[in-house]
């Protein structure tokens, strides 16, 4: 099982991977405008870098195993649409 990195999306939906993927260097995807993750076993927490993404339009990353809060700097994400965050999270909104 793959997640997909192609031009402005990554893609890993249900595929059964794990690991950490929201760490610091997802600030780094300057031109992601899509995430979609859930349903897999990522854990870790989701780094305030997300903030940086300013084009991102999907986050979808329920149905995972992340903890810790929810970084105040999403709500910076003036493009984000659709925010996809249920079941199996341990977080707190920071």
């Amino acid at each position: 099982n793959t997640m997909f990195v192609q031009g402005d999306e990554a893609n890993g939906y249900n595929l059964g991977l794990s690991g950490k993927i929201l760490g610091p260097q997802i600030g780094k995807l300057l031109s992601l405008k899509e995430i979609s993750i859930y349903g897999n076993h990522f854990s870790g927490s989701i780094a305030s870098e997300i903030g940086s993404l300013e084009k991102l339009v999907i986050l979808s990353a329920g149905y995972n195993d992340f903890s810790g809060t929810i970084p105040q700097e999403i709500t910076s994400l003036t493009s984000l649409r659709e925010l996809l965050l249920e079941a199996q999270w341990k977080y707190q909104i920071s």
